[in-house]
């Protein structure tokens, strides 16, 4: 054991003393708090247990949740969970046999309440949740001065900083090696004065909580376990590959200048400072984000703020090992560290000289208390409308990265136009897959936004026939919207288990030797092995599928398996016709074990992400049993299915980080929007989406499933009021969506120049023109039939008198021209074409003269002559200017 680096951590956290009470000291007021009020004997158990546990906060509910759990417990079984902590708290049996008799016998209790079909709370469901850190706390909080709170993480990370042994085996064998490293870290502090005389504040504060130092020893234990997550020589880049060359003056002026650190900037800045000088995102969001930003936004700012850094100084930016630009080493150091139960992330820690900077700024107005409240909430369901040309779909771009980010509209709306499409494009690409466009139409249905039947050829291969011809079948398809709403509840989960699904994974249902207990099964769980395997060896290693004449069967199976399955596919280990006993992701290509000597040597890798389990999936499969067919797609079930129950048993508690996700529909009054939405006009509700109070769920009418929308899911629709007037909407719709109207914008035209054909500037002021325009559009018919600024705003920054006659001659004039169905005296006011000299008017008319030949036709003409539009006319400088 390192010595030297146990009395430097115990320095630091001397050091570090009244931060580091600020953070841990409810431990103390947890034990002080159940030592006050734990009677064994009361007559109401289950009311004394949640009481006694109450104070405990993370020490028993972070992730996984294990204090609600066993409190849920005591109030279904209360003499049960009364005789588990009796047994628990007698001192004359061996601490780890204790252990171990809790947690089987509270395994027993929680089956037991589950077979009962009580109703129990959606947490409870999620499984017992007692494990060895539980059971530890339990017992500190009895007796405080016999135990401590051992934790996996914690324990290795602290052993592998003083270089003590670490115990491989059984979690119980673990626990008792952490009791005895913390017996030597109790003995090691007991003479250092200093540190003792920190601590008497605690001990006379909560006499009852650490007589006997035992909660110091773990708080030391948990202090310089996190110290070896951030050792400093661990951060990159290193000073010899990269520095962004910027003086403590030259981060001084940046951050005086609002266009590089905006006021968002300057809170996240503070935030770092306020974190010691590092922090991860997920950290900022956890502190900082009050469960309204994610990590993302922090991520997406600093990340943007980095590259305004760059374009302010003209400095390099950081390439990693393959060659690509980095922008966060401009502003940070980082390294990758262990955070909340065993969570891999990135750990970013200010450059020193911006640091310095930032601590000669006055940042005392940038309360970041208050972050969350300064940016204005988006709505869940919004859609922008306005005649065309008003620049509804640019905006829903601004919208879609503005949810995305956690920023509000005007932020995004007042960055570089350019880098926020690329942000766009970066977040709807299929990797992030987090922003999804779509265009209604007349035709467009249900079945393609939801779910339907779709006709599929299935090959001979497919159906393992012996003639060649393919079967029609039908197959059941979600929806492009539904496979959306799916991939959001998902990323909760697939960011936690990172095993590589890939998109639009398949479900396997896999027999392994058939089903219950067998040889294979237990060799395909095997932590050595993970794998799948599958039988026919008697056809060899290598099949030539058109040669082979499959004389026991199987071409179906075996092509399926061989050449269907791919990597990133899940698998269900079928155990009987309605029960599962594992799920896993397949992770290698097809391969022969030689090394074994029977008929199941055909085998893929999988990394299996539960097993051992029995999971009914009947009713996820549509009421129909599993069959004996050793392969096949079970299509009813979805990814989100399959996640689900993985979040069920897995160990793993998961990170609910509502990543949100933005699905756009353009032209969204052009479709029939009952017929489309169907029952999902109920579903879209916030108050309606999964996770919220009055959360609702429907079956679906072709797959009998139920669907519920997520709450990270946003809708952005645009509606052209040209086509259709908001008046006109369904109104349940319209109580459903947020509308924003987007209006035209003539002051978006000032800084645009018109010159004529030498370069020399006119005097068209293209706003005015179209402010008058509008004005009169309006007085003849409404607001919803205006000409947007976007008509115009491709002339910018300069353009010639040409350029404008194309716009009005192919765009203008024909929307004029349907507006008032060819009405072109209203035409001719709405551009004030009369104050032209008649042989420069756009609209010219010619009369019919023969006063002869028309007293031979007994009918009268229209005296308003025959209207002829003059394109020559869009070529004077004064027809623009007449029209204001």
């Amino acid at each position: 054991m390192d010595y030297v680096a146990l009395k430097q951590i115990i320095s630091d956290y001397k050091s570090n003393f009244s931060r580091i009470r600020e953070e841990e000291d409810y431990k103390w007021k947890a034990v002080q708090h159940f030592q006050e009020n734990w009677q064994i004997d009361v007559e109401n158990f289950a009311e004394m247990l949640k009481i006694s546990l109450n104070k405990t906060h993370n020490l028993l509910a972070v992730g996984s949740f294990p204090r609600d759990t066993i409190c849920e417990m005591a109030k279904w079984e209360p003499e049960k969970v009364k005789t588990l902590f009796i047994k628990l708290y007698d001192e004359k049996v061996d601490v780890t046999e204790r252990i171990e008799s809790f947690l089987l016998d509270a395994e027993i209790i929680y089956n037991m309440i589950i077979d009962s079909k009580k109703e129990v709370s959606k947490t409870f469901k999620r499984g017992c949740q007692q494990d060895a850190k539980a059971v530890t706390v339990y017992l500190l909080l009895r007796y405080p001065e016999k135990y401590y709170i051992y934790k996996w993480n914690k324990y290795k990370l602290f052993a592998d900083c003083i270089k003590a042994e670490i115990v491989s085996g059984r979690p119980l064998e673990k626990v008792k090696k952490y009791f005895e490293l913390c017996d030597v870290v109790l003995n090691f502090i007991q003479n250092d004065k200093e540190l003792l005389e920190l601590n008497l504040v605690r001990q006379s504060e909560w006499p009852k909580a650490d007589n006997k130092l035992h909660l110091l020893v773990d708080d030391i234990i948990y202090f310089g376990s996190r110290m070896n997550c951030i050792a400093e020589n661990d951060f990159i880049p290193k000073s010899k590959e990269y520095t962004p060359g910027i003086s403590v003056e030259k981060w001084l002026e940046l951050l005086h200048d609002k266009k590089v650190f905006n006021d968002t900037s300057l809170y996240i800045m503070k935030m770092f400072l306020e974190q010691d000088d590092r922090s991860t995102c997920v950290n900022l969001s956890r502190v900082y984000g009050k469960g309204v930003l994610t990590y993302n936004h922090f991520n997406a700012e600093c990340i943007a703020l980095a590259g305004r850094v760059r374009k302010a100084t003209n400095c390099i930016a950081y390439k990693n090992a393959k060659e690509e630009e980095k922008f966060w080493p401009i502003l940070f150091l980082g390294k990758n560290v262990i955070e909340d139960e065993d969570r891999k992330r990135f750990l970013w820690k200010l450059r020193p000289e911006l640091k310095e900077a930032l601590m000669e700024m006055d940042l005392s107005k940038y309360n970041t208390d208050c972050y969350v409240g300064r940016l204005k909430k988006i709505p869940e369901n919004i859609i922008l409308y306005g005649p065309p040309g008003t620049g509804k779909t640019y905006n829903a771009v601004n919208y879609a990265v503005a949810i995305i980010e956690g920023k509000s509209f005007d932020e995004i709306k007042n960055e570089n136009r350019s880098e926020v499409k690329k942000r766009f494009d970066v977040y709807k690409d299929s990797s992030n897959n987090r922003i999804e466009c779509i265009t209604f139409h007349q035709s467009y249905s249900y079945e393609e936004f939801i779910e339907g039947i779709r006709p599929i050829l299935e090959t001979a291969d497919e159906a393992d026939m012996s003639d060649s011809e393919s079967k029609l079948k039908y197959k059941l398809e979600d929806g492009v919207f539904k496979q959306f709403c799916n991939k959001a509840r998902n990323s909760e989960v697939l960011k936690e288990i990172g095993y590589g699904l890939r998109d639009n994974a398949v479900i396997w249902k896999v027999s392994l030797m058939g089903t219950g207990e067998n040889l294979v099964r237990k060799d395909c769980f095997d932590d050595a092995h993970e794998r799948i395997r599958i039988g026919w060896s008697e056809y060899g290693k290598d099949i030539d599928f058109e040669k082979c004449s499959f004389a026991v069967g199987g071409k179906a199976i075996l092509k399926q398996f061989i050449e269907t399955m791919q990597i990133g596919d899940i698998v269900f280990s079928c155990y009987s016709e309605d029960t599962i006993d594992g799920i896993g992701v397949v992770t290698g290509e097809y391969e022969w074990i030689e090394s074994i000597n029977n008929d199941y040597q055909r085998s893929r890798k999988v990394k299996w992400l539960v097993k051992g389990i029995r999971e009914n999936i009947r009713q996820l499969n549509g009421g129909i049993a599993m069959t004996l067919s050793t392969i096949y797609k079970l299509n009813r079930i979805t990814v989100a299915d399959a996640l689900a129950i993985v979040k069920k048993y897995s160990s793993n508690s998961f990170v609910n980080d509502n990543e949100p996700f933005v699905f756009i529909i353009d032209e969204i009054n052009r479709g029939n929007i009952s017929k489309i939405f169907g029952e999902l006009i109920t579903l879209i509700e916030p108050s309606k989406r999964i996770g919220a109070e009055e959360e609702l769920r429907m079956k679906l009418p072709y797959s009998k499933k139920e669907f519920g929308i997520p709450k990270n899911v946003y809708i952005v629709g645009t509606m052209n009021t040209a086509d259709r007037s908001i008046a006109f909407i369904d109104t349940a719709l319209r109580r459903r969506f947020t509308f924003i109207e987007m209006q035209p914008k003539a002051s978006n035209l000032e800084n645009i120049r018109i010159v004529d054909d030498e370069g020399n500037n006119t005097s068209i002021n293209l706003s005015e023109m179209l402010a008058t325009m509008n004005d009169k559009i309006e007085l003849l018919y409404d607001r919803e039939h205006t000409i947007g600024h976007a008509y115009f705003t491709c002339l910018a920054p300069k353009a010639t008198v040409t350029d404008l006659r194309h716009i009005f001659e192919f765009k203008i004039i024909p929307l004029l021209q349907e507006y008032f169905y060819d009405d072109y005296e209203k035409i001719s006011f709405v551009l004030s074409d009369k104050r032209n000299d008649e042989t420069d008017r756009l609209i010219s008319v010619k009369y019919c003269h023969d006063n002869d030949l028309l007293s031979l036709y007994n009918f009268d003409l229209d005296d308003g002559g025959i209207k002829r539009l003059n394109f020559k006319a869009l070529e004077k400088i004064t027809f623009y200017t007449n029209i204001y």
